[in-house]
């Protein structure tokens, strides 16, 4: 529609009106999408002459603190400084050439280029901005607040920040991100945990399982989008069929077909290998040994995590001396309930993060026993559990290991699905030092990663939060 502006007053006309424009001498940038602070760069600039005469240009390159000019004498000394550069070339009638300004960037983020060409018939100018981003290899840490307004009207928390003092400088910054569902951060990384099922048995599963996990607990909440359902169901019906793939296959069940035949073949293969003690043979190297154990004689945690949630799942009496070992050996503190494997120490570097991962046995563990808590329904016990292992999670939604990502993520999603409320609205304030930022999260929301970048970097960050229901936040340290 266009409307026209007429004497006796304004007038529509029934198509658009277009204008051809053309410009018979101007000047463009030709640049790359990013670049790293200190690399040299040929600046290329072309120069368009669609005048119907030839012409000397003078082309300008413009000083500016953010970047370094590169000169070189006629000894062939190189130097660096902020003048400005200039170039005259000859451009002959409706021919075009390009000028290139050796430069070396100095400041971060997006810097301002300012290129003119002048000629005694036309001139012309363009800015353009050019990404510049830090040395070095980028590195997140992630410091997750459950905040848990289920029970309470306020909650309020203090995060430590630290950063180690190899870091490039000028590359520090804090996101602090705020999500009002649970399993938010991983669905909102779906691209790196939705993926296609391919390789060997393991790396099949990696990628099959939280297809089936992250489906299943979206359509339990009623949030499974027709994208993302596309995307996990063509990704789970291309995945191959394999020993350890029963299980998540009949939990796949809800989402695509699944051959009963083929489970019952699967199932039946491994009950005819069964000994009458109840074990199974193992050929070959047993890498993993920590599952052979007696389960009368044990007392390793990890081993107790497995024969809990398997027991509880058969409905065996049996599970009631495991759940009491496990209970006298639970860690409780600040709020949370985890449960923690000797190991051997590892080499670690000299500088660790002010809240660092758990080990991924620590959290595999755990996260057995948080099924266990879902499975009885079991909501004074789970929610300690659920605190701790969420905060174990990275900035991607993930966890420290391939494993543990799997059997966390199982845990998660069951037990979000079972605490789901779509009746919350929670306003989460963060502040650090003068700043403060309000994250306003209800069901509108929930599944929308909200953020906000620290114009600062603190020692420690403030979560303050009023209302009903439960949120995530996360104070992600690195680089940009």
């Amino acid at each position: 529609m266009t409307v026209l502006l007429l004497r006796s007053g304004l007038g529509i006309a029934s198509s658009p009106a277009k204008i051809g424009a053309f410009k018979p001498f101007f000047v463009s940038l030709n640049l790359p999408y990013s670049v790293v602070r200190g690399e040299e760069l040929a600046l290329q600039t072309n120069v368009f002459n669609y005048i119907s005469q030839e012409m000397n240009v003078l082309v300008t390159l413009k000083g500016s603190s953010d970047f370094r000019s590169m000169t070189v004498d006629a000894n062939g000394h190189v130097s660096y400084d902020t003048q400005t550069q200039t170039k005259t070339v000859l451009i002959l009638a409706g021919e075009a050439k390009s000028v290139f300004f050796p430069i070396v960037p100095f400041s971060l983020g997006m810097i301002p280029l300012t290129v003119t060409a002048q000629s005694a018939l036309a001139a012309d100018g363009v800015q353009r901005k050019l990404l510049v981003e830090p040395e070095g290899v980028a590195k997140n840490y992630s410091n997750p607040v459950l905040v848990d307004l289920k029970n309470q009207t306020t909650f309020s928390q203090v995060a430590d920040i630290s950063m180690p003092q190899s870091v490039v400088a000028g590359s520090k910054r804090i996101v602090v991100t705020a999500i009002g569902d649970l399993l938010g951060p991983t669905v909102n990384n779906l691209d790196k945990l939705l993926q296609m099922p391919t390789g060997c048995g393991k790396q099949t599963m990696l990628g099959f399982a939280p297809d089936v996990f992250v489906t299943n607990y979206l359509t339990a909440t009623n949030q499974l989008t027709r994208d993302i359902e596309d995307k996990a169901i063509s990704f789970m019906e291309k995945g191959d069929l394999t020993a350890f793939v029963t299980k998540s296959c009949h939990q796949a069940k809800k989402q695509i077909f699944i051959d009963d035949e083929t489970l019952t073949r699967d199932l039946d293969w491994m009950i005819n290998r069964q000994k009458a003690d109840g074990s199974f043979p193992e050929p070959g190297n047993v890498i993993h040994k920590d599952m052979q154990s007696q389960i009368a004689t044990t007392n390793d945690e990890y081993v107790l995590s497995l024969f809990n949630y398997a027991l509880t799942l058969a409905n065996s009496p049996s599970v009631r001396d495991i759940k009491t070992k496990l209970k006298n050996d639970a860690i409780v503190s600040g709020g949370t309930i985890h449960w923690h494997k000797d190991q051997e120490a590892s080499i670690q570097s000299h500088w660790q993060p002010a809240h660092s991962q758990a080990n991924p046995i620590d959290i595999e563990m755990t996260a057995y026993n948080l099924l266990v808590t879902a499975e009885a329904g079991d909501m004074s016990m789970g929610l300690p559990i659920l605190k701790w292992i969420t905060a174990q999670r990275n900035s991607n939604g993930g966890f420290s290991s391939t494993q543990d990502t799997v059997v966390a993520l199982q845990a998660l999603s069951r037990f979000a699905a079972l605490i789901f409320s779509d009746t919350f609205n929670i306003q989460a304030t963060v502040t650090a030092g003068t700043f403060t930022h309000t994250f306003n999260i209800n069901k509108q929301n929930a599944l929308v990663m909200q953020s906000v970048v620290l114009p600062s970097i603190p020692s420690q960050v403030s979560v303050s939060a009023t209302g009903h229901g439960m949120a995530l936040l996360d104070m992600v340290e690195g680089q940009y």
